[in-house]
């Protein structure tokens, strides 16, 4: 007997691809661009993965000639009803950690650097004023005998993977010499549907566990080595609030970097790639550098 169209609906509502379609009309709606199913190269493995979601917003120099984007690579995950955990490290963002923490690929990191000197207020993307990164964050009731399989893990390195991707594809475009020039931030994000909560012991040792509308992480980076790299986690909940949040800061980047795009791209690119130069003499190139 074939399924009923009623089958088929408690079929499809039982996966994660609704919470995807509701991801993506949320960030529509508060003015971003969204394409589904990208497919990519995974930097660690070499193997073609397809994304969730990719959100982004772009805007151009007055004559075309360089254009500032601001990207999210969304990982969508529907967990069967476990909250999720965030437990908070000691680190603090600040504005000269704003390249490595947000930046992806030689190119991005490079040029934020860059930018970072000549630009009074360069907004921190969505950190606040004192910002604490958490050091992990993870799905409760996971296996604890292998954390990979936590689907916090794996939710934040699948994002993770889709954002060194795009950021390599820019790299291989710039570096090879093809126009127009791009400064592109790639953010990792994983939408979640269930709770998130923050972790913490207070100064009596009791164990304190609250509300978070969202919050930044440190994620898994093959690339980067020791170098802090960070993702968003962000619950149902909080989805529209966020992706509000930061598409006013998307536009607060923009104001502020897309005069200097001009300048940036004439002063960079010989120093790009005198340096890329000088990188892949001396070790093997990492994985985000072109082949």
């Amino acid at each position: 007997m074939a399924p009923s169209h009623k089958d088929v609906l408690l079929w499809i509502a039982s996966n994660g691809y609704p919470f995807e379609l509701t991801v993506a009309r949320l960030a529509s709606e508060v003015g971003w661009n969204v394409s589904h199913g990208d497919t990519f190269e995974d930097v660690a493995t070499g193997k073609l993965r397809q994304g969730d979601l990719t959100v982004w917003a772009l805007r151009p120099t007055d004559d075309r000639s360089a254009y500032a984007r601001l990207e999210l690579s969304v990982e969508c995950k529907r967990p069967v009803a476990a909250p999720w955990v965030a437990f908070r490290s000691k680190l603090k963002a600040t504005r000269e950690m704003l390249p490595t923490l947000c930046g992806r690929g030689f190119l991005a990191v490079y040029a934020m650097n860059e930018i970072v000197q000549r630009v009074d207020e360069f907004p921190i993307m969505l950190l606040g004023e004192d910002p604490l990164i958490a050091h992990t964050v993870v799905q409760t009731m996971g296996k604890k005998e292998d954390p990979e399989m936590n689907p916090a893990y794996s939710g934040i390195r699948s994002a993770t993977a889709a954002a060194l991707a795009s950021a390599r594809v820019l790299d291989n475009s710039y570096l090879s010499g093809r126009k127009p020039f791009f400064l592109q931030i790639t953010l990792p994000v994983v939408a979640v549907d269930a709770e998130l909560f923050e972790y913490s012991i207070d100064s009596d040792g009791t164990p304190q566990l609250q509300s978070l509308p969202w919050c930044a992480t440190t994620c898994p980076d093959p690339t980067r080595g020791a170098s802090p790299a960070i993702a968003y986690v962000v619950p149902a909940r909080s989805l529209s609030q966020f992706l509000t949040a930061l598409r006013h800061e998307a536009v607060r980047f923009f104001d502020a970097v897309v005069p200097k795009l001009p300048e940036m791209a004439q002063l960079i690119l010989p120093d790009v790639m005198k340096v890329y130069g000088e990188v892949t003499k001396k070790a093997k190139p990492a994985a985000w550098l072109p082949n």
